[in-house]
């Protein structure tokens, strides 16, 4: 399983959100990218990537992964909606 997520989901100019990545793979390519009439990417690296427990009740507790980076909204980006999407070594896909 490949599986990554951000919190929060929703930050303004200038702010951060934690990304949490989990997967079989020591690294993987970091993209975000706004959607809107045409894709831009405006960020992409490598974060870390680890293998993270599922918890039986994730649904009620969260996953309570460790953190594989973080992101600054750069105070250039446009307003809009941003797909943040990690990429694995053999192309698997996640994602938040």
């Amino acid at each position: 399983m490949f599986a990554g997520y951000c919190w929060p989901q929703s930050v303004a100019p200038g702010a951060t959100t934690t990304l949490y990545c989990h997967g079989e793979v020591e690294r993987a390519r970091l993209q975000v990218i706004r959607k809107g009439a045409t894709d831009d990417v405006v960020l992409e690296r490598t974060i870390q990537v680890f293998e993270q427990e599922l918890p039986d009740d994730l649904s009620v507790v969260g996953c309570d992964w460790q953190p594989s980076g973080e992101v600054t909204v750069d105070l250039t980006w446009r307003s809009g909606f941003y797909l943040v999407r990690f990429v694995a070594d053999d192309d698997r896909v996640a994602e938040a």
